[in-house]
């Protein structure tokens, strides 16, 4: 995705940004022979986007794109990207990408890869005795890579990694000695904490786990989880969200500083299903949630101070209203400051697109959304208000108090935040 003028700006040793984006909803289309997209990985800012365009019928499709506002959807190829590519990872400042490609239609040669921009792709080596390789997320520097390595038994057995250019590949410790299969999903930013899932082929047992130097490989077990995963960290590592079940509960968790387990809940009729995304600061989650009955996937975000909302519901208080027909179905990537959040839409007459959700401000003024701004909006927010609840919380400062109502007014009597 990056133009001339910032190739040279990278040879100069200059380091661009995006240009900040208004508010707004942004689906990115297709190209010929995909059948659908999915974001999977952002830039601190939120300016540069990865993911993968796909189709899994023949003729087979999967190529790894990149985006931004100002330059839209580009598929580099980079000398050494093989034919078929997935992108799941990049660094903060946009500069590293990291993820896994092919040269044919069986997985044979699957590799993992790191791609630092204006250079060759570099494919990473195989933990021994292992087949093949996929890519994961890498930190926020780009210096450390996370994927797992798969082999040829049957159910295929995976073994997490950790790799750096200064130490190679390093397989992680199970979380527990009776498993034989690990999965990593994300690294936080500072490369510090890597998460994921880890368990047996033969019990079909899967816990989440952390890793760090310091205490090695931990099960995610506490508060009675008795299965799980963990596919999202914030910043520092203090903060793990995933999916957590006990033996009466299943659904959307986060982990907190000691490891301890909080069920996100439900929103509407719909129970959360897992968590991908989290802030740097822990404080905003993403993820999706579903009926037991319906499974039409609804995308969610939970805040520290507001809970839960669907997903279509925070962006369209904050600028961006998601086009008529289409459904956000996952929110999977998020900016460093909850900003920005990418995912998947899916339309109600067929297809499957990327979104990137760019946020602004909170606009309260339709406080009870019906599409008007009016007297009831000023009885639901004095109700919402005066019992302290979180929805009253229109300037998003942790708290209900005098502020809001100044903050809702000043909105009201504009009629409306445009």
């Amino acid at each position: 995705m990056y133009s001339r003028l910032t190739a040279v700006m990278l040879l100069a040793g200059v380091v661009p940004r995006a240009i900040a984006a208004e508010p707004g909803f942004y689906l990115i289309e297709r190209p010929s022979g995909a059948t659908q997209g999915v974001v999977s990985a952002m830039t601190a800012d939120g300016g540069i986007t990865v993911g993968t365009n796909s189709n899994s019928s023949t003729p087979w499709y999967c190529r790894g794109f990149e985006w931004s506002v100002e330059e839209g959807r580009v598929e580099p190829q980079p000398e050494g990207l093989r034919v078929y590519s997935i992108f799941s990872g990049v660094s903060s400042d946009g500069l590293v990408i990291s993820g896994e490609h092919q040269t044919s239609l069986t997985p044979s040669d699957r590799r993992a890869f790191v791609w630092n921009v204006g250079s060759p792709v570099v494919t990473l080596p195989l933990l021994a005795g292992y087949a093949r390789a996929g890519s994961q997320s890498v930190s926020g520097d780009g210096l450390v890579l996370t994927g797992y390595c798969e082999d040829n038994s049957i159910p295929r057995r995976l073994r997490a990694f950790r790799w750096t250019a200064a130490g190679g590949i390093q397989s992680l410790p199970y979380a527990s000695g009776s498993h034989n299969t690990s999965k990593p999903y994300a690294i936080s930013r500072d490369g510090t904490t890597i998460v994921g899932e880890s368990g047996s082929t033969g019990s079909g047992v899967i816990v989440g786990f952390a890793w760090t130097a310091g205490t090695g490989t931990v099960s995610l077990t506490a508060g009675g989880l008795t299965g799980g995963r963990a596919e999202g960290v914030n910043a520092d590592g203090s903060v793990i969200v995933g999916l957590g079940h006990t033996a009466t509960t299943e659904g959307a968790v986060y982990w907190d500083a000691q490891r301890q387990p909080t069920f996100l809940g439900s929103v509407g009729t719909f129970r959360s299903r897992t968590a991908h995304c989290v802030s740097d600061d822990g404080q905003i989650i993403g993820g999706r949630a579903n009926t037991p009955t319906s499974g039409s996937d609804q995308g969610f975000i939970w805040t520290a101070s507001g809970g839960m909302e669907f997903a279509r519901d925070y962006f369209a208080d904050r600028g961006a209203p998601v086009p008529s027909g289409w459904r956000v179905a996952e929110c999977i990537a998020m900016s460093a400051g909850g900003r920005t959040i990418g995912g998947r839409a899916i339309h109600a007459a067929g297809g499957v697109l990327a979104y990137v959700a760019h946020l602004g401000p909170r606009c309260p003024a339709d406080f009870n959304r019906d599409g008007g701004v009016d007297g009831g909006d000023v009885e639901a927010f004095f109700i919402a208000w005066e019992d302290s609840a979180s929805t009253a919380d229109v300037n998003e400062d942790g708290g209900v108090d005098g502020g809001d109502v100044e903050t809702f007014f000043h909105a009201w009597e504009a009629g409306g935040c445009g």
